[in-house]
């Protein structure tokens, strides 16, 4: 029922243009020390029950943030129109997906460090 964190992360991996591009660089919260660009850092924002039936959820829309990092901003957006392209073909065997939405994407960079990064958000449901 629930896309699981291994899940989602095998799910946008088995995708082989994004991963021709970062590799297994594909994170939870955040990336190593020192980290091979581009990466990808991801997180669950919420994961809400849709339906219930009997007190068994059958359904839930769970709302992720996808952030692609790299010094170079043109590799960046590259790799960043690939985790779109995952995004809505997933699949899996541990779950069955409903609907995939890409909600919102904003660019950024961050002075400190000198990245740009492109936040995704987007939405799927799963049964």
């Amino acid at each position: 029922m629930t896309l699981l964190d291994a899940d989602f992360r095998t799910a946008m991996l088995d995708y082989t243009a994004l991963s021709d591009l970062i590799g297994e660089r594909f994170y939870s919260q955040k990336p190593p020390q020192n980290p091979t660009y581009p990466l990808v850092t991801y997180g669950l924002v919420i994961g809400v029950p849709e339906q219930s039936i009997n007190d068994t959820v059958a359904a839930t829309n769970q709302h992720y943030w996808m952030d692609v990092w790299d010094t170079d901003e043109e590799a960046m957006k590259a790799a960043a129109v690939q985790v779109v392209n995952a995004f809505v073909q997933i699949t899996g065997s541990a779950f069955t997906l409903g609907s995939r939405r890409v909600l919102a994407v904003r660019d950024l960079y961050d002075p400190d460090t000198f990245l740009f990064h492109r936040r995704i958000d987007a939405t799927v449901n799963t049964w």
